[in-house]
């Protein structure tokens, strides 16, 4: 049609646009089908490289509603949208991120004059199976007190009596850390 100014009108239609989110790990999913159309729009947000990777996943593929940290020695339960990223130091259960603050205890006491006085780094090697190595750790339910000489334990002492005395004093931290060892 012609407008008297010489114009011409022309009809245009607008269609309503939608926007969806995917994680990831469904785009990878969606992508294997093989659909060319889809896999183009997902090309066009992902690389191929990522819609392509197997296995292991990435810290940001993770997606949590909730999760728990520690803080200021209490334990918050962290809401999280969807489009914020999890923190690396959030856990998914309460139990766990008592559990790490505990852990996070235990290394400081360790490390006191009082236990082995130094980072476990700086006094055990664990490749040296000519040296005792004064475990605490857990079999089921139950702490024991081993003697190793090549496997690693997180609660290693120099000596028996240190870690006897370390088991004595702290037995509630090793409770609380228990999920983690």
């Amino acid at each position: 049609m012609t407008l008297g100014n010489g114009l011409r009108r022309t009809k245009i239609k607008f269609k309503r646009m939608k926007q969806i989110q995917l994680t990831l790990e469904k785009a990878r999913e969606i992508f294997k089908e093989g659909n060319e159309a889809i896999n183009k729009m997902l090309l066009a947000n992902f690389t191929e490289e990522e819609l392509n990777k197997k296995g292991v996943r990435d810290w940001d593929d993770i997606d949590a509603d909730k999760s728990f940290f520690c803080l200021r020695n209490r334990i918050d339960k962290r809401v999280i949208s969807i489009a914020s990223p999890l923190d690396k130091d959030d856990w998914p259960t309460k139990e766990l991120a008592e559990a790490a603050m505990a852990m996070s205890q235990l290394a400081w006491w360790m490390r006191q004059p009082e236990y082995n006085g130094e980072d476990q780094v700086d006094w055990c090697d664990w490749n040296d199976d000519s040296v005792y190595k004064y475990t605490i750790l857990f079999q089921g339910h139950d702490i024991h007190s081993g003697l190793y000489f090549c496997t690693r334990r997180y609660l290693a002492f120099k000596t028996l009596e240190i870690r006897d005395r370390f088991l004595e004093d702290r037995r509630d931290l090793i409770e609380q850390a228990k999920p983690l060892l």
